[in-house]
């Protein structure tokens, strides 16, 4: 490589690298003086509304400083489902022992987080108990969000959702309270996440290797037995 087309190259990735820098810092400072307050405002109108309407889940809005990342949080206090526990052990002296434990409902966290390159994501989290317990631990409602895009009507969007996951995850909501639409919603949100993308990527492309290795045999079996053929 001449020295100006080495030049060149090194003048070209330095550009680009300043160019990122530069954007990183950007969205980490919006972060810091609107869109944390934005999101944080937010969170506490809906809290503060659900305490106003008597909801059935107590919502607490909380805050993690970190140096170069930062979440925010709603939080649902855990309730009681009405279930019973019941266990049976034995004594010593084989007797029966029965107690009794109220079973326990909670999660339903709703994060609003900035990672250190300063991209913002929302992640919900299910409801929770030993009668219900979601296959899956969170979905990615939206991530690699530059925060200008993180506007009142996405947060809107995002609450719409959140409210509807927790609902569909707790005891009190998932068996009678969920329309066709709602359903629909559920699922896409789950095909949505990334990490669902990925997985079904991976899977489809273990498909096409399956396939491939299905026909590559059949060609195979087909030549050798034409060749076999062919030569009597």
């Amino acid at each position: 490589m001449s020295t100006n087309s080495l030049s060149n190259l090194v003048k070209r990735e330095k550009a680009l690298l300043d160019r990122s820098r530069k954007l990183m810092r950007y969205r980490q400072i919006n972060w810091q003086v609107e869109t944390r307050y934005r999101i944080y405002q937010a969170f506490e109108r809906l809290a503060n509304e659900t305490r106003k309407q008597d909801f059935l889940f107590d919502l607490h809005v909380s805050e993690l400083e970190h140096p170069c990342e930062s979440v925010i949080q709603i939080s649902a206090r855990p309730i009681l489902t009405g279930a019973i526990k019941r266990t049976t052990t034995f004594n010593d002296e084989f007797e029966e022992l029965v107690s009794d434990k109220p079973v326990l409902e909670d999660g339903g966290v709703l994060v609003a987080s900035q990672s250190v390159s300063g991209h913002v994501a929302f992640i919900v989290h299910p409801r929770k108990s030993e009668r219900i317990k979601p296959s899956e631990e969170q979905i990615i409602l939206y991530v690699s969000l530059d925060p200008t895009e993180v506007t009142a009507g996405l947060i809107s969007k995002v609450f719409r959702r959140y409210l509807l996951y927790v609902r569909s995850t707790s005891i009190f909501g998932i068996h009678d309270s969920l329309s066709l639409g709602e359903m629909a919603t559920l699922v896409l949100m789950k095909i949505g996440d990334i990490r669902y993308q990925y997985e079904l990527s991976r899977s489809l492309m273990r498909m096409k290797n399956e396939w491939a290795k299905i026909v590559v045999a059949a060609v195979l079996a087909w030549a050798f037995g034409f060749l076999a053929g062919s030569g009597k």
